[in-house]
């Protein structure tokens, strides 16, 4: 709700929004719902250690490519939590820049 009602507030559209998920440590098969859920709702999405889904090759890329020409949402993956942070801060700093707001 806070997310909807801040791009309301901006009026912009969610996957404009500088935010980020991430689900460092997901122990169960509801927070990669969740990960999905919010790639689906146009949310930069970090999901560690990496879902049971590098078998489907296909999937993988629908989630780390292509979505974001359909949500505007990316899931990223990776175990390494310095460049996870990175990662989320170099898309929150764009998506900043991108609205004009100042860093």
């Amino acid at each position: 709700m806070l997310v909807t009602a801040l791009a309301d507030f901006l009026d912009v559209d969610i996957p404009q929004l500088p935010i980020a998920v991430t689900a460092p440590e997901w122990m169960e098969q509801k927070a990669t719902i969740d990960g999905v859920f919010a790639v689906a709702y146009g949310a930069y999405t970090h999901l560690s250690p990496t879902p049971f889904i590098t078998g489907a090759p296909k999937l993988v890329k629908l989630l780390t490519e292509d979505i974001e020409t359909l949500t505007g949402g990316k899931v990223a993956l990776g175990e390494d939590p310095v460049l996870a942070a990175n990662d989320i801060e170099a898309h929150i700093l764009s998506k900043r820049k991108e609205l004009g707001l100042n860093n």
